[in-house]
């Protein structure tokens, strides 16, 4: 008799994006489809892009939307849910990932660099 075990990775994707001082960039949520309902959704980071570990930086609560924005340059399309973010610094670095209806993980993962012009 054999006995074969199965290793699933839960570990997030990780994609990279690399972004110049000054830009606008839009990072999409995979986490949701044209099938999904979207109930409430979080954008957050972790890295340097956060003061405590990992941020929540848009909040979206439907029937309320947006309520709250960490930063203004934290702008949360309310059609597809994309991230987008204007005037990007240095400090922004870090990975970016969003959280749909109370999920605790993020299924993937942005992982922003930023240089200078």
């Amino acid at each position: 008799m054999h006995i074969i075990f199965y290793f699933i990775n839960s570990a997030p994707l990780v994609s990279s994006l690399t972004a110049v001082t000054d830009s606008t960039i839009s990072i999409s949520c995979s986490d949701v489809t044209e099938n999904t309902y979207v109930l409430l959704l979080e954008w957050r980071c972790k890295g340097q892009c956060s003061e405590n570990g990992t941020e929540t930086l848009v909040k979206f609560t439907r029937g309320r939307g947006v309520t709250k924005q960490r930063d203004p340059r934290f702008v949360l399309d309310q059609e597809r849910f994309d991230l987008n973010l204007t005037a990007v610094r240095t400090e922004d670095a870090g990975e970016y990932f969003c959280l749909v209806n109370n999920k605790m993980e993020g299924q993937d993962r942005v992982k922003l660099t930023v240089v200078g012009e």
